[in-house]
């Protein structure tokens, strides 16, 4: 099962991330960058905290945003405190070609053929939105191992009274 929602998940990535760069020239994971990107703000993300809300290691979002900031996309800002940090900001441009992007999705989301699955796009989109929802914890932590008590049979012998 595990497997088939991987493949799945590479399936629609690979399809999304085709049609974003026929349409505005972007990547699927740049969509992604910038996204993330306009969601913080002009505050902006720091690279670690940018990648792991895109789902990318440290290094894969500081090679997707160089050139993003050559296309005036994205602006790296430097802490005036410790030149060590920065974030990096969408800039106005970048707000328009995530908008471009964006609608370039929602497009292929309304060509996409579901009827093999006996489900429309809404209805997907559903399924989708409960896949990606945070699940309550059904059992509490459990310890790694834990002491057995007095009178369990464990392999055929019962354990004594504690002294």
């Amino acid at each position: 099962m595990h497997t088939l929602l991987i493949r799945i998940g590479q399936i629609l990535e690979r399809r999304a991330s085709t049609h974003a760069a026929m349409i505005v020239g972007l990547s699927y994971s740049e969509v992604c960058i910038l996204h993330a990107l306009n969601e913080a703000g002009e505050r902006g993300l720091a690279r670690g905290e940018l990648a792991d809300q895109v789902h990318l290691t440290p290094s894969a979002v500081s090679r997707a945003l160089k050139p993003l900031e050559k296309l005036g996309f994205t602006q790296d800002v430097r802490d005036t405190r410790d030149a060590r940090n920065s974030r990096a900001v969408l800039t106005a441009p970048g707000v328009e070609r995530l908008g471009q992007a964006l609608s370039a999705l929602e497009e292929l989301w309304h060509t996409m053929d579901f009827s093999g699955f006996g489900l429309n796009a809404d209805q997907l989109g559903q399924v989708l939105d409960f896949l990606a929802a945070p699940r309550p914890r059904i059992f509490g932590a459990r310890p790694l191992w834990t002491v057995p008590s007095p009178g369990t049979s464990i392999r055929g012998r019962t354990l004594p009274p504690r002294p």
